[in-house]
Order: structure tokens, then sequence, then C-alpha cells
């Protein structure tokens, strides 16, 4: 594995927790739920992956071997334990990380995250992928959206801005090495998972449907569930008060 340095973004101080981006995200779209978390008592740790951010991708962008980075990295900034956050894409790293080493992770929180049961889920993916060798980012942003971002937020902002965003913040390269890292995901057994675990689903969910992510958990040991109303799959942006509300409570039991 080629060694990578990631930089950190810290917000706030308290026990450490790890949030880890989405896809197209990077440390920019943690900020507000970053600073709740802060403000309730966390030492929230940001970075943008190998493939984000216009950063160098991994020979395989699979989120394990994204785990096995993110976790070299930890060693290097001495944390030893810590809790985990993760949503959609940064979800499947942080499941990675869990399994891999699971006396190192505190309590672990799965936000939006598909595993790919679905058929459906898969196809909306590989149709990513084809946008974006077809017409690139901006093309990819605009197949992405209807999926990714719920009907509140879509009414608030303009919709050629969060695409533009996309292009800004990244490159081709690094976001297609993340896609057919999803694609050729091989999830851990969730029913082998020991971490105490929280799934926090957006209801209005279009592409990591609220009952999956419940099956998901259901199948977790220590698994438990919530469905956050009126949100669609971006629930860190969409409402990161709640968000952040949700998260800290668990973590504080």
């Amino acid at each position: 594995m080629t060694e990578r340095t990631l930089k950190l973004r810290r917000l706030g101080e308290g026990p450490p927790l790890l949030c880890l981006n989405g896809l197209t995200q990077t440390t920019a779209n943690w900020t507000t739920a970053g600073r709740a978390l802060a403000t309730l008592g966390h030492g929230v740790l940001l970075t943008d992956l190998p493939g984000q951010a216009g950063t160098e991708p991994l020979p395989s962008g699979t989120p394990e071997a994204q785990a096995q980075v993110v976790w070299r990295w930890l060693d290097g900034l001495g944390i030893r334990s810590l809790d985990l956050c993760g949503f959609s894409y940064g979800g499947r790293v942080a499941l990675q990380m869990a399994s891999s080493q699971p006396e190192r992770v505190n309590k672990l929180v799965l936000t939006s995250t598909s595993l790919g049961a679905g058929t459906v889920a898969r196809l909306v993916v590989e149709s990513w992928l084809e946008a974006l060798d077809r017409g690139g980012l901006e093309a990819l942003g605009w197949a992405a959206m209807p999926w990714i971002i719920g009907d509140g937020l879509l009414r608030g902002v303009e919709p050629a801005q969060m695409v533009q965003a996309t292009v800004r913040r990244n490159s081709a390269e690094g976001i297609r090495s993340l896609i057919l890292g999803i694609l050729n995901d091989h999830p851990p057994q969730l029913e082998a998972l020991v971490t105490e675990t929280l799934v926090v689903a957006g209801a209005e969910d279009r592409f990591a449907l609220a009952v999956e992510q419940q099956r998901n958990a259901q199948r977790l040991q220590r698994g438990g569930f919530v469905a956050l109303e009126g949100l669609g799959h971006a629930v860190p942006v969409e409402d990161p008060k709640t968000f952040a509300e949700v998260v800290s409570g668990f973590l504080a039991r």
C-alpha cells in the first residue's frame, strides 16, 4: 500500500470523532455539522480521502483500501482509539475500519450508507460512472443530484451552484476511482461487527432507502436505527443541528 499523508482539519476539543466524507464531498461539507458536534463536546477530525478534493487517488479506491490508509494516518497522529462517523461512501470506509480494528473504535455511526444490497442502487452508481465518462464532473453532478439531495435542500439552493461546487472541488480521475471502489466493494458481514453502531437515515432518501438501512441495522449485534423525517440522502448537510444532536446523544450513552 502506497503511504499517504492526509490533511487534518480539527474542530473543537474533546474525545476524538472522525467524520468521513461522502463520495464527491470535501471537509467543507462537514463545516456546519462539525461545528455543532464540537459545541456538544466532541473533538471533530476531518480529512479528505485519497481521490477527494482533487487529491491523488489510490490504485484501488475501495473502502477497504481507504480504511488501511486512514488507520495508518491515525497511527501517525498518535490516536489509538476514537469514535467514527461516516456519511454515504465515508460510511463504507468507517465500516471497514471498524471491522478491521474493532478494538480501536469506541462507537460507530453509519449515515445514509447504502451497502449495495439493492439492484437499483448499483445501477444508479453505474449510471454515475457512465455520466462521468461521457460528460465529466458536471454531467455527474447533474446525474447524481436527484438521488443525493433532499427536496428541502433543493428548494433552498441553486442546483447549478451545487454542480459547479462539485466540479471545482474534485478531479474526474479521483471521483472515478471512488465510484469504481463502490462497485468493487465487499462490505464485511454486518452480523460479525462487534462495535456498538447507530444507523442514521433520511426518511426521504431516494438512494440509500431508509427501509434498507433499517434492515442493515437489524443485522448488527449492537445496532440501533433512527430515521429523520423530511430529510433526503445528505442528512448532515440538510439538517446539521438535528444530526449533531442525534449523533452526540448516541455517543454519550
